[in-house]
């Protein structure tokens, strides 16, 4: 083999190897976009949105199908973490709600509840958070959503009074703890 053919050799060589990476990378890319559309169904059964900016958003939050219940409890959170702090009576009846709703001790759900118990969550991720719920409320009929709206703001108002003492003496409900409920419910207002 002369030097011309070993030069057009490498060079076919070249553009089959640079060829075969960009297939690699198209393959690899479309792989990524059905489990991201596989991974947006999935949530979306979960918390009955179909709203795919919604979806995004929450999955690039960090929200699973595994975790998807706990969007229901981030308000609560959002409430807890107000005053600067998760107190132990917060602490307990937000672990006592999210065992009602099926969320099972040592499970992926309880984890992540934990490390947000332990820190609070981004602004951004209890904003959007509450994005969705608000779009959630809104995919229900208006009597249903309406009590569900009210039951979620129950449980956060359940969160600032947790504090009290058994025959409601002890702490108040904090002024941050007021505004914390305030913004949730014009968040989650419809309309």
């Amino acid at each position: 083999m002369n030097e011309e053919e070993a030069f057009r050799h490498r060079e076919r060589w070249l553009e089959e190897e640079y060829f075969r990476k960009k297939q690699e990378e198209l393959i690899e890319r479309l792989h990524r976009q059905k489990a991201q559309e596989q991974q947006m169904r999935a949530l979306g059964a979960e918390l009955r949105i179909s709203d795919p900016l919604v979806l995004e958003a929450l999955i690039d939050l960090g929200y699973t199908s595994d975790v998807a219940r706990l969007a229901y409890i981030a308000p609560m959170l959002q409430v807890a973490w107000s005053d600067g702090g998760v107190s132990a009576e917060e602490r307990e009846l937000i672990i006592a709600r999210v065992r009602v709703a099926g969320i099972e001790e040592g499970s992926l759900a309880d984890r992540q509840l934990q490390a947000w118990l332990a820190e609070p969550p981004s602004e951004r991720f209890l904003k959007v958070t509450l994005t969705a719920l608000r779009a959630i409320f809104l995919t229900l009929p208006p009597a249903e959503g309406e009590r569900f709206r009210a039951r979620l703001i129950d449980n956060c108002t359940a969160v600032a009074e947790a504090s009290r003492g058994p025959l409601g003496l002890g702490r108040r409900v904090s002024g941050a703890e007021h505004d914390a409920l305030d913004r949730i419910a014009a968040e989650l207002a419809p309309g």
